[in-house]
């Protein structure tokens, strides 16, 4: 993991982006509020190799799962990929920030707060992929640019999927970033 990316997805995990995000995709009911959250770093996701791409994985900074209490009417498991970048030439240079569309519900760059006006131009294109990629200032965990909720591919979500719950670190390494944190959906509309 590249210098700097273990101590941003901590500061995204444990900060505010996580009830900012509920906040926006989780309506509040009567029953249950109750949203749990568990993430983790460095995941890779297995694809098949092609001749136009012969990688056999894609690593994902960041992945957040969001499972609601199973009471709720509007229960789903919401998964966000996170793509941390914390310097310009890297956020330049990246070609390969669309591969991860599709693994996850959600999609967000993340960057320090002097890279938020740069991020927020590399999603412009391409122009029809743009609404499915989001922007997180890092450094205070605001949501800058929320995305549009993806369709799933669903074969490479359950690769991903299986990948963050089989990873070693989740038990190795039971950093507070690693557990499960209970958040709650607040009264509080927020606007996008």
């Amino acid at each position: 993991m590249i210098e700097g990316h273990a101590k941003v997805f901590k500061q995204i995990v444990l900060g505010q982006f996580p009830q900012q995000f509920v906040n926006r995709v989780y309506s509040r009911e009567s029953k249950s509020n109750r949203i749990y959250l568990e993430a983790m770093d460095q995941v890779r996701e297995y694809v098949i190799p092609t001749k136009s791409n012969p990688r056999a994985c894609f690593w994902h900074d960041g992945i957040l799962m969001f499972f609601p209490d199973q009471r709720r009417e509007d229960y789903r498991i919401i998964t966000v990929s996170i793509e941390i970048k914390t310097n310009l030439e890297n956020l330049k240079s990246d070609e390969k920030i669309d591969q991860y569309l599709g693994a996850t519900n959600y999609f967000f760059l993340a960057v320090p707060h002097h890279l938020v006006e740069a991020a927020q131009k590399k999603i412009l294109s391409p122009f029809e992929k743009r609404p499915y990629k989001g922007v997180i200032d890092a450094t205070s965990g605001k949501i800058i640019v929320m995305p549009k909720c993806q369709e799933l591919d669903r074969e490479r979500h359950i690769r991903l999927s299986s990948s963050m719950f089989l990873t070693k670190r989740r038990i190795d390494e039971p950093r507070p970033e690693y557990q499960i944190h209970q958040l709650t959906v607040s009264s509080q509309t927020l606007k996008p």
